[in-house]
């Protein structure tokens, strides 16, 4: 009996031993399959490491305060107080972060440089202006030099190193050349030219008669110059400087050449007391609205659109460069003026002025 019972036990034993022996064995991940897994893990725990960096750098702009001062010529100055407005305009829509203060200088370069030195006390990261004064105005670059604050002078030219200053605008060189050129397609044989200057001394007003004169000295040697002076680019000087060279010279004058729009439309408004319009021929400079208006109508020939989008939105884009690059420096930007006449004002207006 005990035997049997051994002979038992001994089975089941064996029996148990054998069932648990065929226990299903655990499945191994192929090697692969890890590999995969650790490299997903990785690239995700990477992206999520550049979003958080992208975060802090966007949160840290955010936080970041430009303080920036804009000091135009004049705002008196038609043509820069547009600029300087869309300027203003281009900074509230675009940058929330940015605190811009705009003055006018009355051009005055001595209350320019009080402007400048004033930025320059309150901690300003960057100057704009508009120059008052090509040679009044060099002093406002050495400030900002030796504050070490970078300056962007736009339209007005001034006459300091190139590398001390961004310049933003065209060139008028070429400007005064694309005014002879069209006189040159109205005026007679042996016709006779009055050119309407600027500030006296000033490189845009200076650059201008040059690139005048360059082109009559190439292809109309006949024309004369009967006079060349200064109405400040003031309408009332304008006007009351073609007065006096009607009363000089009367009909003998076939084209009036004025550097900028307010003298051209000055000089039209004494032309039309004259009961002259047609018999004179008006260039002027800028594409001001009223200018515009003027060719329209029929009583200014055409205008050297100096495009005040183009100029406030390169000014803006050169800012916008150096304050995501905290450059002090940047290259210079020049833009093409634009014929307006007759033939393609509606489209100027519609654009610029509706």
């Amino acid at each position: 009996m005990k035997k049997v019972l051994g002979t038992l036990l001994a089975a089941s034993l064996i029996l148990s031993m054998g069932a648990c022996s065929s226990k299903p064995k655990e499945t191994q991940a192929p090697a692969e399959t890890k590999a995969e897994a650790a490299k997903e893990k990785k690239e995700e725990t990477a992206e999520e490491k550049k979003g958080e960096e992208k975060e802090e750098k966007q949160e840290a702009s955010e936080k970041k305060k430009v303080k920036i001062g804009v000091s135009n010529c004049a705002d008196t100055d038609t043509f820069t107080k547009m600029v300087a407005d869309y300027l203003e305009q281009l900074i509230a829509e675009n940058q929330p972060d940015w605190e811009a203060s705009f003055v006018g200088a009355e051009m005055d370069s001595s209350i320019q440089l009080s402007q400048i030195e004033s930025f320059i006390s309150q901690g300003c990261d960057y100057i704009v202006m508009s120059s008052s004064d090509t040679n009044g105005c060099v002093p406002c670059v050495e400030a900002c030099q030796a504050a070490g604050i970078p300056l962007i002078d736009f339209v007005n030219p001034i006459a300091a190193p190139e590398e001390d200053f961004v310049y933003v605008g065209g060139s008028n060189v070429n400007c005064g050349r694309q005014m002879a050129e069209w006189a040159c397609t109205v005026l007679p044989e042996n016709g006779n030219v009055v050119i309407m200057e600027g500030q006296a001394g000033g490189a845009n007003s200076l650059d201008r008669i040059q690139g005048i004169k360059e082109v009559f000295a190439e292809k109309r040697p006949d024309v004369t110059i009967l006079a060349s002076k200064t109405a400040n680019w003031e309408r009332e000087e304008g006007m009351a400087l073609m007065e006096d060279w009607l009363q000089a010279y009367g009909d003998k004058i076939n084209v009036v050449l004025a550097l900028n729009d307010n003298m051209a439309l000055g000089a039209v408004e004494a032309i039309k007391a004259r009961d002259m319009l047609g018999k004179i021929h008006v260039c002027g400079v800028d594409g001001t609205k009223d200018a515009m208006e003027y060719i329209k109508e029929g009583s200014l020939d055409v205008s050297m659109f100096y495009n005040y989008v183009k100029q406030a939105t390169n000014t803006y884009n050169v800012l916008v460069d150096m304050v995501e690059s905290e450059a002090d420096t940047h290259e210079d930007v020049y833009s093409d003026f634009e014929e307006v006449n007759k033939d393609n004002v509606q489209e100027y207006l519609d654009k610029y002025y509706s």
